[in-house]
């Protein structure tokens, strides 16, 4: 439903209030050879404007012509004209009469033109020859008589008449003051210069008066562009000047002043007029409290040309419905049909009565993907699955650019493969993603910041990617592969700290020390099984040279077996020397066959940029693999481990093994030929031999691991482990360095794409207005380390970071006190971190034990020194404080103001209740001044319930809803201009508490 005969609301229209009429006294040059062929044909030429619906009809001290031009539109002509005011001319006095007069125009209201008549010039104090006189139009015609003498006709009496009188300004003034209707519905203009009227203030010597005569008029006729910015404060004297001599910003508009009919709807240089408000007196009236917003003189307003240029970028009407197979009673949206304004819309009402179920259909037809944070087409309302309401009720939203009508189910969300048509800013969503911007890139906060900032990449820099993630994704890509690399070489260096920091704890000095205590006691219970000495035995001669002999032969084979088992030895080692080479070669021909695919991956990647910029490849990069020495090499190594197996193998003849076994046989069978004395002496030496041996083990060597003098030498190495550490700690720091400086290559990629938007900012009018304290930049910033770190931990273990509270507390003072955008400040906060982990209480604490049961040491060591969670970041300010420093309101204020004045998308804006959470200060000084910018070039949609946003903001149409529960639920919209009485009367009721609470509040602010 809608009222009104302008229900769009204010909209751009040409207006020509300054056009004279056959009755004009003065310079009167319309063709017709009688005054009624002169009428016709002026009418006629009337007829020809069918944009200009406006138009003043002026005239000398008289509104004769604005009657007869509406005799004319009471006959039926005139149709494209909806507005015709009467235009009154007049002249004030100059200083001496040898100077032209200063022309005035009173513009009424046809309301009050009784008013003019009887009241307005009957009380006329006209000036002639040093004395005053009330006097009419027969007055008038009695003066031309004394100087044309009584032959003249009487128009031509009137005319010297009209040129001999003038008008003082303070007569003027108390006529109005004393008849405060008609100067509420009357608009003085004077006319600043000879070109924009018969006489113009320019140029007079009434500099005395000149700043009282502008403070009397409410606008300025003059279309010269320097007094269009003069008198909007945007001059030689600033804005609080103008508005202290002359009472105000005062608009500037231009008329035909057409005598003639060729300048009819042809003003010099095609210099229009055009008033954005709806052709009423009350829209007249507007001009003066948005006098620059809602005038504009020249060929086309900047917004409409725009607005020309994207129709597929402006929601023209929406239409609702009930569907033919509904099955409710209730009205709810049925037959509901609202145009929609270019600009800006408000939509406004009481709780409840369905202002944000059409902001929400809106955003539904423009396939938002915010439909999750729908306030009223959600399941716990108006899509509740028992009622099944939006079921039965569907939409249809018509674009400027036409095409055909698509009937849409309130029930169905947009698919996912649809295109945004609109940006839609539901409450619920402006406060979830202003609650979660402590999850750094992740947030939806930051998500929706650098689609404001990707708006600014030009389209030639964004290499036809979609999203600024994508480009950064894009340029970062080599970088991000060395960041990569350099995360693996931090691994193999963190496992040598780990392996040290093992050594290093006093749990495994106890355990070699428990070690080496029980090795000791080990050889002291060996030393007791120490086998009891034995003589040799004694024989006869005969008989004890015969057993020397075989003695003899038996050391010799002793020996000999000994010098096998020690090439065995040798040859075991040997062959585990060359499988390992073995192993090295096959793994550098395989490093082999992965470099060449690198390389091929890597000239596919390449190809396609070489053939664009065409280059060759070989003058960029060439490689050259040869296998032929490692081959070789493979060969020979195999062939050594071939000959070193046949050495230790049995069945081989001649081999190690072979040989062992016989002399081992041969030592046998001379054991054999020795008497019983002498193998018993024999079995002696063999257990001593054996027992030796086994205490030699136990005694051991620095090399043998878990002997004694191994475990003496771990332990005395204990002392070189600090300064061990310390050296490869140094390694680590500097490969800490190295990842953060490609991240600071990450930044500069961030920064080129800023630079676009400071630059805009830099520029912009708004953006250097002492009230918003914006800052811009890029720098490298945390996020996310303290929850993933202390989830490894077991907070209840010792350490640093034991407790809940506590540790948690200590860690976030530890970022907070950390400049995250330096590499110094980074790598110092890594190595605190390290040495809190490593010390607790002037002791050393083992890192593993502060670990959850299914902790990795690797695993945290990889999160604090990798780096992971610092990463180039677009960082806001906002009076001097960073986001997570303002309250989630103040964020919601920043975020809006980003859209509004930032952002370059063009798409319509929707947004429901920006206020919430905002004090009127901040919306009035901050988020009023962005909405009336971006109105300008993109339509926005506003839910509010504040003044500030419907009516400061001026906007071009308001959009009343409320709903009547006693007729079945029915949801009316009515709409239409600020200045329509009674969408007028709507905002003072909604907006305003009522009339008389409005006037009581505005005596107190006056007293």
């Amino acid at each position: 439903m809608v009222d009104g005969k302008y229900p769009r609301g204010s909209e751009w229209r040409k207006w020509d209030l300054h056009l004279h009429s056959p009755a004009s006294v003065l310079n009167n040059q319309f063709e017709g050879s009688t005054d009624t062929e002169k009428w016709e044909r002026y009418v006629a030429k009337l007829e020809t404007l069918v944009d200009t619906p406006v138009i003043g009809i002026t005239d000398y001290f008289s509104i004769r012509g604005y009657q007869r031009l509406l005799e004319y539109k009471g006959q039926g002509r005139l149709p494209k004209i909806d507005l015709i005011l009467p235009n009154v001319e007049l002249r004030i006095l100059p200083v001496t009469q040898a100077e032209k007069p200063i022309n005035l125009h009173f513009i009424f209201s046809p309301d009050v033109v009784g008013a003019v008549e009887s009241m307005f010039f009957q009380s006329l104090d006209f000036h002639y020859n040093g004395n005053n006189y009330k006097c009419t139009r027969a007055d008038l015609i009695r003066l031309g008589q004394a100087f044309k003498g009584s032959i003249f006709d009487e128009e031509t009496l009137y005319h010297e008449g009209v040129n001999q009188f003038k008008i003082t300004l303070d007569p003027l003034k108390k006529i109005l003051d004393n008849n405060k209707d008609l100067a509420r519905n009357c608009l003085i203009a004077v006319a600043n210069s000879n070109q924009d009227g018969n006489s113009g203030i320019q140029g007079s010597s009434l500099v005395a008066t000149r700043q009282e005569i502008y403070r009397f008029a409410h606008v300025i006729f003059s279309g010269n562009p320097n007094d269009v910015k003069y008198f909007l404060g945007k001059g030689v004297d600033p804005i609080d000047v103008i508005t202290t001599n002359y009472g105000g910003l005062k608009p500037c508009v231009i008329g035909s002043d057409a005598h003639t009919l060729d300048k009819i709807g042809a003003p010099d240089l095609n210099r229009f007029t055009w008033v954005k408000a709806d052709p009423t007196f009350q829209g007249v009236r507007q001009l003066l409290n948005e006098p620059e917003a809602r005038v504009f003189i020249g060929q086309t307003p900047p917004s409409l040309e725009q607005q020309a240029t994207r129709p597929t970028r402006i929601l023209q009407e929406v239409q609702l419905r009930k569907r033919s197979d509904a099955k409710t009673d209730e009205k709810w949206f049925d037959e509901v049909r609202v145009p929609l304004n270019p600009e800006m819309i408000a939509i406004i009402g009481n709780k409840g009565s369905g202002k944000s179920a059409l902001a929400d259909v809106l955003g539904l037809m423009g396939n938002t993907t915010r439909y999750g944070e729908f306030s009223f087409l959600r399941e716990e309302r108006f899509r509740d699955k028992k009622a099944n309401y939006a079921k039965q009720f569907e939409a249809c939203l018509k674009w400027a650019s036409g095409g055909s009508e698509t009937w849409i189910s309130l029930d169905q969300n947009p698919a996912t493969d649809s295109v945004e048509q609109v940006k839609y800013i539901p409450q619920k969503y402006l406060e979830l993603i202003c609650a979660e911007i402590g999850l750094g890139k992740k947030s939806p906060f930051y998500s929706e910041l650098e689609q404001v900032i990707f708006s600014h990449v030009p389209s030639a820099e964004r290499l036809e990617l979609p999203t600024l993630t994508d480009l950064l994704e894009h340029r970062g890509k080599e970088t991000n592969e060395s960041i990569g690399l350099l995360i693996g070489e931090l691994w193999e260096i963190n496992k040598s700290v780990i392996a040290l920091e093992d050594r290093r704890a006093e749990k495994h000095q106890r355990t070699l020390n428990s070690q080496l205590e029980e090795k000791r006691r080990e050889l002291t219970a060996h030393e007791a099984t120490k086998p009891k000495e034995m003589q040799p035995p004694t024989a006869s001669a005969a008989t004890l040279e015969q057993s020397q002999k075989v003695a003899t032969t038996l050391e010799d084979r002793r020996t000999a077996l000994k010098s096998v088992e020690d090439k065995i030895v040798i040859a075991q080692e040997t062959l585990v020397a060359r499988v390992q080479d073995q192993a090295r070669a096959e793994k550098l021909l395989a490093k082999l066959d992965n470099f060449e695919h690198y390389f091929q991956t890597f000239k596919k990647d390449i190809l396609a940029d070489l053939q664009t910029l065409k280059l060759p490849l070989a003058d960029i990069a060439s490689v050259t693999v040869t296998r032929e020495p490692v081959n070789k090499l493979l060969g020979e190594l195999k062939k050594a481990r071939t000959d070193i197996e046949n050495q230790l193998s049995a069945s081989f003849q001649g081999s190690l093994e072979q040989q062992k076994r016989e002399i081992v046989a041969a030592i046998v069978a001379l054991e054999a030929k020795l008497d019983a004395p002498q193998k018993e002496y024999q079995a002696y030496l063999d257990l001593v031999k054996i027992w030796t041996a086994r205490r030699d083990a136990i005694a051991g060597a620095d090399s043998v691991l878990g002997s004694i003098k191994n475990l003496k030498k771990q332990l005395a190495e204990l002392g070189c482990i600090p300064r061990e550490l310390k050296t490869i700690d140094r390694q680590r720091a500097r490969k800490v360095l190295e990842i953060y400086r490609e991240k600071s290559k990450l930044r500069r990629y961030y920064q080129s794409y800023y630079g676009e938007v400071q630059k805009f900012l830099s520029g912009h009018e708004l953006a250097q207005n002492g009230e918003f304290q914006m800052t811009f930049n890029v720098s490298i910033a945390e996020s996310g380390f303290a929850d993933t770190f202390l989830k490894m931990l077991n907070q209840r273990k010792t350490g640093s970071f034991s407790s809940t509270e506590d540790g948690a507390s200590k860690l976030k003072q530890l970022l907070d006190d950390t400049n995250f955008d330096s590499a110094l400040d980074t790598l110092r906060f890594v190595r605190k971190v390290t040495l809190m982990l490593r010390r607790y209480q002037g002791k050393d604490v083992y890192v593993p034990d502060q670990l959850r049961q299914d902790g990795s040491i690797q695993e945290l060591y990889r999160l604090v020194f990798s780096l992971g969670y610092v990463e180039p970041r677009y960082s806001l300010q906002w009076d001097g404080k960073g986001l997570e420093q303002l309250s989630p309101g103040e964020r919601g204020n920043l975020l809006l103001i980003f859209f509004l004045l930032v952002d370059k998308d063009d798409r319509p804006l929707i947004i429901d209740q920006p206020e919430e959470n905002l004090d009127n200060q901040t919306i009035y000084k901050t988020l009023v001044p962005c909405i009336k910018n971006a109105k300008k070039h993109r339509q926005i949609v506003l839910v509010t319930h504040n003044p500030n946003l419907a009516v400061v903001c001026d906007a071009e149409q308001v959009i009343y809803s409320h709903i009547k529960k006693e007729q079945s639920n029915e949801v009316i919209y009515e709409s239409g201009s600020l200045e329509d009485p009674g969408i007028n009367q709507r905002v003072i009721d909604v907006l305003e508490g009522t009339r008389p609470a409005f006037d009581k509040r505005d005596d107190k602010y006056l007293s």
